[in-house]
């Protein structure tokens, strides 16, 4: 009976280290939503034109983007996907322009109505503070139902007003202030940011994530085991 409240303390102990390592190391930061609700479509994405939501990141490690689409039928769309920074960024005296940091091809399978859609990307560090742009520009799009009663019409969710006070819409070179995009904007979580910083200078087989994980594992496992001998059964054997 002696033993079972020293042992239950220090497997409770053991969980709390555990769930403050997820925490402090795997918990990813807090993500940026630029609106939400009331919403509308913009069809004008369905026109061809480019669509973008500008953003000033919270956090560095910028590594994703959540974007929600509208469908009127199930679809796969053809998109060329664009990540801009702002040159120098230089907002306050108007100068500057967008520069592509990234951009690439992808295609979307679209159900039939409202779907939210991740977009992810290289790890941006330094980020924090900076504006950034990210657009979407629809090339093509086919129908998968094998009847469709037409072709599927695309559009991006939007706020009906201005929900983000340091954000816009721009659609082509026009800047729209009073609506937003539904937009998650994404960071990496410590882990990732430690990956980033000390990967370069290791060997190319311990850049392995899985590889990483099990030596953190095993190194815990073997602490924990450690800190049982000397705290649980040391007290009990010098009696």
């Amino acid at each position: 009976m002696t033993q079972a409240w020293p042992r239950a303390a220090f497997f409770l102990v053991v969980a709390g280290s555990l769930s403050w390592q997820y925490v402090a190391f795997f918990q990813p930061p807090s993500a940026l939503r630029i609106a939400t609700a009331p919403s509308s479509v913009m069809r004008e994405f369905a026109t061809g034109q480019p669509v973008g939501e500008t953003f000033r990141s919270p956090h560095d490690g910028l590594e994703s983007i959540d974007l929600e689409f509208s469908s009127s039928a199930r679809a796969s769309v053809d998109l060329t996907c664009r990540l801009l920074g702002w040159a120098n960024n230089r907002i306050s005296d108007g100068s500057g322009s967008w520069a592509a940091v990234y951009e690439w091809p992808v295609t979307l399978t679209l159900p039939a109505g409202r779907s939210v859609q991740h977009f992810g990307f290289k790890t941006i560090t330094p980020s924090e503070g900076l504006v950034y742009q990210f657009q979407v520009q629809q090339r093509s799009v086919r129908p998968l139902d094998s009847r469709p009663p037409g072709p599927p019409v695309v559009g991006l969710m939007a706020s009906a007003h201005d929900e983000f006070p340091d954000g816009n819409v721009i659609v082509g070179t026009q800047q729209i202030v009073d609506r937003d995009l539904h937009l998650e904007v994404h960071a990496a979580n410590p882990y990732g940011m430690f990956r980033l910083a000390t990967n370069p200078r290791l060997p190319t087989k311990l850049r392995n994530v899985s590889l990483q994980l099990v030596v953190l594992a095993l190194f815990n496992a073997a602490l924990m085991t450690f800190a049982y001998q000397i705290v649980i059964r040391g007290p009990g054997r010098q009696l």
